[in-house]
């Protein structure tokens, strides 16, 4: 199966209100429909969703997971680091390296982050600076404000 290739990173915690949940989800969903495969880093939320929805629409699904290894369709392929503990920072960067090079072998590839304003990390911002300055094509979308968690006063 060739064809378009979508890597997801995004926020955590778009988990964290039933409608920056939806959100994510409905955008994943609309993504997901151009492409033949997806790529993630298997982390809570954007990540996970986007694996699920891969698998109930038959896509192929590669994920760099933060057990070291590299699976694809749920079948383990490779190891990506022999670091016990890998990082999250690390795992993005060899997840994005790896999207570098299968776009200079001429797969169809872009990345999409999902933010979320209220994230206390920028990891998804980290990666999506990475594949920007791989120059892989990256679109960013912050979830709109009113899906964020109320603020006690």
């Amino acid at each position: 199966m060739s064809g378009p290739v979508l890597i997801v990173t995004g926020a955590r915690c778009l988990v964290d209100t039933p409608a920056a949940t939806a959100w994510a989800r409905g955008v994943l969903g609309d993504a997901l429909v151009e492409v033949t495969g997806v790529g993630h880093g298997g982390a809570i939320g954007p990540d996970t969703w986007a694996g699920e929805l891969a698998r109930n629409l038959g896509l192929r699904e590669t994920v760099y997971g933060l057990d070291g290894w590299v699976t694809q369709d749920g079948r383990r392929l490779v190891r990506w680091t022999n670091d016990q503990r890998p990082h999250p920072i690390a795992r993005n960067r060899a997840l994005v390296e790896a999207a570098r090079i299968a776009s200079l072998r001429g797969t169809d590839l872009s990345v999409l982050g999902l933010l979320a304003p209220w994230s206390r990390t920028h990891g998804t911002e980290r990666t999506c600076a990475m594949a920007d300055a791989a120059g892989l094509i990256v679109r960013v979308m912050p979830c709109p404000a009113e899906h964020a968690p109320a603020v006690a006063s």
